[in-house]
């Protein structure tokens, strides 16, 4: 749990629409060394020598005017599960364009809550 969050939203989903391969950066690596950091250290200076480690997914080619988790792409729902999995937070909505209207509603937390 990051900070306490019991779900995250992923905004600007749409931004990723065609745009190919996407990177993910899951640990970094001292390859001098062969130490392995699965954070982000807090001081900068702890990652001298380190290079990122990157996990690569297939991009898709749109999100638009899409208004379910089951109308997405299989590489965006892939994509979307590595995030929650990698911060171990559940994604509840996802925005996928400009107007307010464009948003998937993953899971309806309001309705948990009251």
């Amino acid at each position: 749990m990051i900070n306490g969050l019991n779900y995250q939203i992923v905004t600007r989903l749409d931004n990723l629409d065609g745009v190919g391969a996407l990177k993910i950066c899951t640990k970094y690596e001292n390859p001098s060394t062969n130490q392995i950091l699965h954070s982000f250290p807090s001081d900068q200076q702890e990652l001298e020598g380190f290079k990122p480690v990157y996990e690569v997914f297939p991009g898709w080619k749109s999100t638009k005017d899409i208004k379910t988790w089951k109308e997405l792409p299989p590489e965006a729902k892939n994509y979307l599960e590595v995030i929650e999995d990698l911060t171990d937070i559940d994604i509840c909505g996802i925005k996928n364009g400009k107007l307010q209207e464009d948003y998937i509603l993953v899971k309806d937390t309001w309705k948990q809550r009251y």
